[in-house]
């Protein structure tokens, strides 16, 4: 399930999108895949909110060429 998150992420992410974004498109994808629901709050940060351990997904949009951290589990 974690694989089909992380790959709708991946399909998601391009410059504009916001760190909310992301984090819908995996949640999403997991729970159509069959989870129950997410174990704890996804973490999505982008740009100086990657440098952040437990960065909160925001409004945030990706740039071009930003790092975008993700931890994600279901």
């Amino acid at each position: 399930m974690a694989n089909k998150g992380y790959q709708a992420l991946q399909n998601a992410l391009r410059p504009g999108i916001t760190e909310r974004e992301l984090q819908l498109h995996y949640e999403n994808a997991v729970l159509m895949a069959g989870a129950d629901k997410m174990p704890y709050g996804s973490i999505v940060g982008s740009g100086e909110n990657a440098a952040i351990l437990h960065a909160v997904p925001s409004k945030k949009t990706v740039a071009s060429g930003e790092l975008v951290l993700s931890r994600c589990r279901c």
